[in-house]
């Protein structure tokens, strides 16, 4: 059985992953995107300006997701650093994290903001580019 101690060593451990990763993907969909957007791709077809909107709204998604991982760590920090700084003042060895203050409020927003829009930059990415693949590879070139 669990203790809380390992439970929150789990947390701790699958939200440093789950950061690293998003991240990861974050950048990644941007090198792709990017280099469609201004790339000269070997398709039969140029790109159409509707693709080409869509893979700058996944960027800007990808971007926004990236900036939320930082504001994420900034209101860590804050949070982390607040809980220091009164720890020293009033001499405590332990302290528990006001989970109501809105720097704690704001540090879990942040995550699942990160976390959403690169699930949804990704889901949208691949909704449009696997069948525009498949169209240009089943259209005859002449």
């Amino acid at each position: 059985m669990p203790t809380l101690e390992k439970v929150n060593k789990d947390l701790d451990w699958l939200c440093d992953r789950i950061s690293t990763q998003v991240r990861t993907m974050s950048i990644g969909l941007l090198a792709i995107t990017w280099g469609m957007l201004i790339g000269k791709p070997e398709i039969s077809q140029p790109l159409p300006l509707w693709l080409k909107k869509n893979l700058l709204a996944i960027s800007i998604l990808a971007l926004i997701s990236l900036f939320s991982d930082f504001l994420q760590y900034i209101f860590g920090l804050w949070v982390v650093d607040s809980l220091r700084k009164s720890m020293e003042k009033k001499k405590q060895i332990e302290a528990e994290y006001d989970y109501g203050t809105i720097p704690y409020k704001l540090r879990g927003f942040f995550f699942w903001v990160k976390l959403s829009l690169i699930v949804i930059a990704c889901l949208w990415f691949l909704a449009l580019i696997i069948p525009f693949c498949i169209k240009a590879i089943l259209t005859p070139t002449s």
